[in-house]
């Protein structure tokens, strides 16, 4: 093959890519609601890029004849278009997982912001299992920086923050001071140069450190030597000043999160070249802690404290060094990272609403978010959840803890935007005026919903979380959430209920709205979706759920499997159906049902196929006690 039919070759291979690109950036594009903003930001700054590859190449193949300099240009071009399609797949084309979703975007896009950092993409992928990533810095020049240097114009820079986390715990919420507070600082701390803040050169012993072998190190000189183990002292330090920003943002919470992430990843006490070692880490945020006086914290914290070793010695000599150096100037660190914009937790101040919430947590319930403290602010700060459900965890709830954490700071999310939108929140609910004596067998009033729900009898509390108005009339209004299931038509004649090798996930698929999104629900159609509202019933009450008139008037109804039984605890799921012939847009936090309330025969409650349900869930018809009979009938 000649050079000129090579680069004729490479530039249909090229050709071929760019349409591949320019497809695959519209497919993306086009499964992203209209609030996914960080995401269309970024696949907007990337699509122009296959038009302006293709005619690079081509107008430097129709005014250059000199075939050995095309096939050079055209193979760069080809490389960094793999490059570029490398990116997308890894960093953009996990769709719209609700483990990855909006919602979980907004918390970070949030610390950003109050660490200063405003105007920033935010992406999120899953990575390995073991290990979170955080890529940060102008997108736009690393897409087009070959095409500037042949002579495009350049783009204005477009600072975007990629996270790459663990598809287990990386969007859970007992690691969130990993995420939230160790990633997200590696953006800040760059932005904001908190490491030449941190001054390492002037606590840096250039002369001892030139006696001291180590890997990184390109001579045996002393020079070399020294340059080798600053430039791992600089990674260290990065690490450890992410470290303390998780203490600055969650308090005893970080130490649990990053103690059990290092242990995950087997970072147990072998220093790195970019990391140091999980005991220096450990000991280190412990002295930013100090002492905890409450019993609960010590106990969460409990396990970890005790794996440290009250002196830490390392095989490598140069790992010694550098650990007695950061463990002199540990008092440095935090001072560091308290410089960065954005406030400390006070988490010592905050162990009473800690406490609650995690009570909560282990009784079963999401936190009571839904209240202020006279001065228009939250009584439940994110922070006080995950450390919560840490002590959930320590203490052995046998609730499920984990998911009522994340309903909690769903709620304090949606709560955060109903204030700032203008909505108010009920300091208490008051019982009224009216009597809240309870008729047997008979429909609850308002007064008596509200003394249920003011009582502080466990037996005879009745708990809706969130709630964001009183009871009226005879009924609760019930509000529509951000999750659903949603039908998707398959290549199969019928779904079977009761064969084996069919789930409900060969035809239902669950999505989750980004805050601000809506869904659109069309005529005939289904779809499961749940109540905003936790509810727990006391044992003496159920209740069924109605479509509210306003909604019903429209052609909606809002539940087929009305009946709720005493002793529930969990979000109502709502089988939403449109009768009407035309759409119908469906937003989070419309109130489009009403619960009633009737007091009933007290009975001892069992768990049901649905436990302590935080939103819509797939059906559970072939768990059905007769299921194998009705197989063995029909065979």
């Amino acid at each position: 093959m000649t050079t000129a039919e090579a680069v004729q070759e490479l530039h249909q291979a090229l050709k071929i890519r760019c349409d591949a690109l320019e497809g695959l950036l519209s497919s993306l594009r086009g499964n992203l609601g209209k609030t996914w903003a960080s995401l269309q930001d970024i696949i907007e700054l990337i699509k122009p890029l296959p038009g302006e590859v293709a005619s690079s190449a081509e107008s430097e193949l129709s005014q250059n004849a000199d075939p050995d300099s095309n096939l050079q240009y055209i193979s760069i071009l080809l490389r960094h278009l793999n490059y570029v399609i490398d990116f997308v797949e890894k960093h953009l084309s996990h769709g719209t997982r609700p483990e990855l979703s909006d919602s979980l975007a907004e918390e970070i896009r949030n610390e950003l912001t109050a660490l200063g950092l405003v105007d920033w993409s935010i992406s999120m992928s899953h990575g390995g299992p073991d290990n979170f990533l955080t890529t940060h810095g102008d997108l736009a020049s690393d897409v087009y920086g070959p095409l500037a240097a042949a002579g495009s114009a350049a783009r204005p820079a477009h600072n975007v923050a990629l996270f790459k986390v663990p598809r287990i715990e990386g969007s859970g919420v007992l690691w969130r001071p990993v995420l939230l507070g160790h990633e997200a600082a590696h953006v800040a701390i760059r932005a904001h140069q908190a490491l030449a803040t941190f001054d390492l050169a002037a606590k840096f012993d250039f002369v001892v450190a030139g006696t001291i072998p180590n890997p990184q190190a390109s001579a045996n000189d002393p020079a070399s030597l020294s340059a080798g183990l600053y430039a791992i002292a600089e990674s260290w330090a990065v690490e450890l000043l992410c470290d303390a920003q998780a203490m600055r943002r969650f308090g005893p919470s970080s130490i649990c999160a990053l103690a059990e992430y290092l242990t995950c990843i087997d970072s147990v006490g072998t220093p790195s070249l970019t990391h140091p070692p999980r005991h220096l880490r450990i000991k280190l945020l412990q002295q930013q802690l100090g002492a905890v006086a409450d019993a609960r914290l010590e106990t969460m914290l409990k396990p970890w404290t005790d794996a440290t070793p009250a002196t830490l010695s390392f095989n490598e000599p140069w790992a010694d060094h550098l650990a007695t150096m950061f463990l002199n100037n540990a008092s440095h660190i935090p001072t560091t990272v308290s410089g960065l914009p954005g406030s400390t937790y006070d988490w010592a101040g905050r162990v009473s609403q800690i406490h609650q919430v995690a009570d909560d947590l282990i009784a079963g319930l999401p936190a009571d978010v839904a209240h202020d403290d006279g001065q228009g602010h939250q009584v439940v700060d994110p922070a006080d959840v995950v450390s919560a459900a840490w002590i959930a965890r320590r203490e052995g709830a046998d609730s499920p803890y984990d998911k009522l954490a994340q309903k909690s700071l769903v709620d304090i999310q949606f709560v955060r935007k109903w204030v700032n939108a203008g909505g108010v929140l009920p300091t208490s609910v008051s019982v009224g005026s009216g009597s809240a004596d309870e008729s047997p067998s008979a429909m609850l009033s308002a007064a008596e919903v509200a003394a249920r729900i003011a009582s502080t009898s466990t037996d005879q509390r009745l708990e809706i979380r969130p709630l964001l108005h009183e009871p009226a009339g005879s009924g609760v209004d019930l509000r529509l959430g951000s999750r659903f299931i949603v039908f998707r038509r398959r290549g199969i004649a019928a779904f079977d209920p009761l064969a084996d090798d069919l789930d409900p996930r060969a035809v239902q698929q669950a999505v989750e709205l980004a805050p601000g999104e809506t869904l659109i629900l069309h005529p005939n159609e289904i779809v499961l979706g749940a109540t905003m509202e936790y509810l727990s019933l006391p044992p003496d009450l159920s209740a069924q759920v109605i479509t509210r008139s306003s909604y019903g008037r429209l052609g909606l109804l809002t539940a087929t499997a009305v009946q709720v039984h005493a002793g529930f605890r969990g979000c109502l799921t709502l089988e939403l159906v449109n009768l009407s012939t035309i759409p119908i847009t469906l937003t989070e936090g419309e109130r489009i049902a009403q619960l009633v309330l009737w007091r009933s025969t007290p009975s001892a409650s069992k768990p049901g196929k649905y436990s302590c349900p935080t939103g819509p869930e797939f059906s559970k018809v072939r768990d059905d006690p007769e299921a194998d009979v009705l197989r063995k009938v029909r065979a």
